[in-house]
């Protein structure tokens, strides 16, 4: 390691450790030939490039884009609301609280294996592996 010398300048970065409205900043010392005292110069750090603006249609594309993702997540909450009102919140062939998406969609599945004339509980995890292997399909099919 090289030691400083009497006149030579040292970098350090301040970073807070609380959030504050202040933005790092780096500071320059430089130590002082005689006295041994330090002067402190502040340098601002520099801004970085502002965003170019959307243009009107790229911001009505994104509205359009999160209203439909706002509509389709109110769609799957009134749905999850609508079963868990006809079944009481409780699925009628595990007897577990219906609570989530995934709660659901375990649901809808074992109701499928009924419909099929399978039972629920035995066949779920085979109907299951199925639903993957499909969904793996599909997704390959796309690409």
């Amino acid at each position: 390691m090289r030691k400083k010398g009497r006149n030579e300048k040292t970098a350090e970065t301040i970073v807070a450790t609380e959030p504050t409205a202040t933005p790092e900043v780096v500071v320059e010392t430089e130590k002082g030939a005689e006295l041994g005292q330090e002067q402190v110069i502040e340098q601002p750090e520099e801004k970085p490039e502002a965003k170019p603006k959307q243009s009107p249609e790229e911001n009505a594309e994104q509205a359009r884009i999160r209203r439909e993702r706002e509509r389709q997540m109110d769609l799957e909450k009134r749905e999850l609301e609508t079963v868990i009102r006809i079944t009481g919140g409780v699925n009628p062939y595990t007897q577990e609280k219906i609570e989530d998406k995934t709660d659901l969609d375990e649901f809808y599945l074992m109701k499928e294996i009924e419909k099929d004339g399978g039972d629920p509980i035995t066949d779920y995890a085979r109907y299951q592996k199925q639903k993957r292997k499909e969904e793996k399909e599909d997704r390959k099919s796309v690409v």
